[in-house]
């Protein structure tokens, strides 16, 4: 993947020479510098032009394609840019399926592995929480109108947001964490209970349920945990 005019952008600053660098560059050009730059162990002198080159509005913003956010990850990986790398990682958290490519990229295998675990983990808390309601079916501690109204919301809204029928469906590779959350976000719940709160039952709320799982946490992941990290 050697690029001649990412190795001329290198010479330029090495050799102190940065009056005949672009004023601009490409995610691409970026992209195959910060290749170069790791293999060559020479990114410390770089990163200064990196970091002015990103200035430009766009070059961070969230991208359409994902091996565009793959890229950006990399090269904060490369120069260390540890605040941007922990948004990139967050995006790709959030917006990522089940297996993630490297897209040619040297990039860490262990990146991608934690930003895969991170994903299963939070879809995984926010599934379990969805789903609680069909456990508390069965536990005769709980109101039995309310158990009975919380399945039929959750149904209901299953069916409504086009989300998988059971908690184990394989269909949940195909969801990502995002999708999940904006669905969830768009929920109906009931807006006036069957339930006469005579009973000395407890009485689960399905609505409390959902905001749980929309409670939880999908930071993105610290770079001084990779910084050691080869590909």
């Amino acid at each position: 993947m050697f690029d001649p005019d990412a190795f001329e952008i290198i010479l330029l600053i090495v050799h102190a020479q940065a009056h005949k660098l672009p004023k601009e560059v490409s995610l691409d050009m970026v992209t195959h510098v910060a290749i170069l730059a790791d293999d060559l162990q020479c990114a410390d002198p770089i990163s200064p032009f990196i970091r002015q080159w990103a200035l430009n509005n766009n070059f961070w913003s969230t991208s359409v394609e994902f091996g565009q956010l793959m890229q950006k990850i990399f090269i904060c990986t490369v120069f260390q840019l540890k605040e941007r790398f922990s948004s990139l990682t967050q995006t790709a958290i959030t917006s990522s399926l089940n297996k993630i490519p490297s897209y040619g990229l040297p990039i860490s295998p262990q990146i991608i592995k934690a930003i895969e675990e991170k994903r299963a983990s939070v879809m995984k808390e926010q599934v379990k929480y969805l789903y609680t309601v069909e456990k508390e079916l069965q536990d005769d501690t709980l109101c039995w109108e309310c158990r009975a109204q919380n399945i039929g919301y959750l149904k209901y809204n299953l069916h409504l947001s086009q989300l998988p029928v059971s908690e184990t469906s394989a269909q949940w590779a195909n969801v990502t964490c995002r999708t999940l959350r904006d669905k969830l976000l768009k929920f109906r719940y009931a807006t006036r209970t069957v339930c006469t709160y005579q009973s000395n039952l407890k009485h689960p709320s399905f609505k409390k349920k959902i905001v749980s799982a929309l409670g939880i946490p999908d930071e993105g992941l610290d770079l001084s945990s990779f910084i050691n990290t080869s590909p």
